[in-house]
């Protein structure tokens, strides 16, 4: 028998599950100019109409590079930041849409300024989320004219986790997590790592679960404590930060992770919920 004394750390949550994230909420243009368009307002009239039609090609108005970041705002007033790149972006949009037109995430803006500086422009807006009905004054998409036309290099924008939408009009979690878990079942089942093979997403009430097993391990020949003691902070980290992850988090979900060994035997469970990434 195998000694207890290593902790082994399996893969923790496979890159591939695909769920709405907030800051990539497609939107709906308003108070376009009737006249003549300048660059500038053709290209976010051309952002605007691609994300209003729920088009993944809008992604390719992303540099790679682009730095794309969300405040993510608690009901307590703290403020959470994400981040992402243009290439991490454009890596989700395709998944993202489906999950967002589900959804109804459709934004409007008005007020649309621009400001030019170089090759650069900012262009400012207040964005309304019909989704979940507040306003966000501080939005601001900056492009530069890369020779070849513009693209995006950088995008800010604030979001509530709370809707301020009446009880009826909010977002139904159970329908969201039924969504996510449609786009990841194709996949599985999937080996995370060498050890590690995710089986099944469940869903009860409101979790999501990810169903494991340890391909190469029997339960008797793990320390179960030291397992948990290792992953808990690990799973933690990586469900609050990660975008795709967090963005279930803060609609509500708990996040389970159910592990058995390679003969079917159960071995550990943990979960992380809301209160944990506060």
């Amino acid at each position: 028998m195998r000694t207890t004394n290593p902790i082994k750390r399996p893969g923790l949550i496979p890159t591939v599950t695909l769920v709405a994230i907030s800051c990539l909420s497609v939107c709906a243009a308003t108070g376009a100019n009737a006249t003549q368009e300048t660059k500038e307002e053709a290209f976010f009239n051309r952002f605007v109409e691609l994300e209003h039609s729920f088009d993944p090609a809008v992604a390719d108005l992303y540099t790679d590079d682009a730095r794309i970041r969300t405040q993510r705002l608690q009901p307590d007033g703290r403020r959470n930041p994400m981040e992402m790149s243009g290439k991490q972006m454009k890596g989700l949009i395709g998944k993202v849409m489906p999950l967002a037109e589900q959804r109804g995430d459709i934004s409007t803006y008005s007020d649309v300024r621009y400001s030019t500086e170089g090759n650069r422009v900012t262009i400012h807006a207040t964005r309304y989320s019909a989704a979940k009905c507040y306003a966000d004054p501080n939005y601001y998409l900056v492009i530069e004219d890369t020779g070849a036309g513009y693209r995006i290099v950088e995008e800010f924008a604030e979001s509530k986790v709370a809707s301020d939408c009446p009880q009826a009009e909010s977002p139904v979690l159970e329908e969201f997590l039924r969504l996510a878990k449609r786009h990841l079942d194709p996949q599985l089942p999937l080996m995370v790592d060498e050890d590690t093979r995710l089986d099944k997403i469940a869903i009860q009430d409101n979790t999501f679960q990810y169903r494991y097993t340890l391909v190469n391990d029997r339960a008797t020949e793990l320390n179960r404590d030291a397992f948990i003691e290792a992953m808990q902070p690990l799973l933690i980290a990586q469900s609050c930060t990660v975008p795709n992850l967090r963005i279930l988090v803060d609609q509500g979900a708990t996040l389970s992770f159910f592990y058995k060994d390679k003969e079917g035997e159960p071995f550990a469970e943990l979960a992380v919920s809301g209160e944990q990434c506060r």
